[in-house]
């Protein structure tokens, strides 16, 4: 299989229901930054629905829950959003970290999810209100990276990194991030939780 899904660049992926459709999300010229594909179709006619969103640089990470047929999408710039399956359609664009949402990761009984930011921040969603739970913030500090002259290219010389990458398993959110360390933490109590 080879699909072309986005114009510039495709950041993440998952599979949706059956895993005969995969839902991407990345850059593209058109701002169509979050796509959804039916792999069984011939190529000219896989494309089931693109979104425009995330118009100011694009996505970088994107989840699925079966659950609530719902898609959710992270930024470049911090927002995420929440796109509905069967609707086909954007229902709630929401400000959530001062940068990239870097990772995403859903638990298993989909009731949660957590956002991994390159701001050094986790935040914990309650699923499908999309409402904040907690911040564990600074879990991986954020730090700013150089690149050596000759390493240059069309993309910035300066990034910043924090949170890189979230798993959730069996009640607790794993992370790593810049600061070379992988974290575990344990989830919130649903049956107590507080929103932010």
């Amino acid at each position: 299989l080879i699909q072309q899904c986005h114009s510039k660049r495709c950041m993440d992926f998952t599979f949706v229901n059956s895993g005969s459709c995969i839902a991407t999300t990345g850059s593209s010229k058109n701002k169509h930054n979050v796509t959804l594909f039916d792999t069984l179709a011939p190529p000219d006619q896989s494309l089931v629905h693109s979104h425009i969103c995330h118009e100011d640089g694009g996505g970088s990470s994107i989840i699925y829950s079966q659950r609530h047929q719902l898609l959710i999408s992270g930024s470049t710039r911090g927002e995420l959003s929440i796109f509905d399956i069967r609707q086909r359609k954007i229902i709630e664009t929401i400000h959530a970290h001062d940068l990239n949402i870097q990772s995403l990761a859903i638990n298993d009984s989909e009731s949660m999810f957590v956002t991994g930011s390159t701001d050094g921040h986790i935040k914990i969603w309650d699923l499908p209100s999309i409402q904040c739970i907690d911040i564990w913030r600074n879990v991986h500090e954020k730090q700013t990276f150089v690149r050596p002259e000759g390493l240059m290219s069309a993309v910035s010389a300066v990034s910043t990194k924090g949170v890189m990458y979230c798993k959730i398993f069996k009640n607790h959110c794993y992370s790593c991030g810049s600061n070379g360390r992988i974290i575990e933490r344990k989830l919130p109590d649903l049956n107590h939780k507080q929103y932010h």
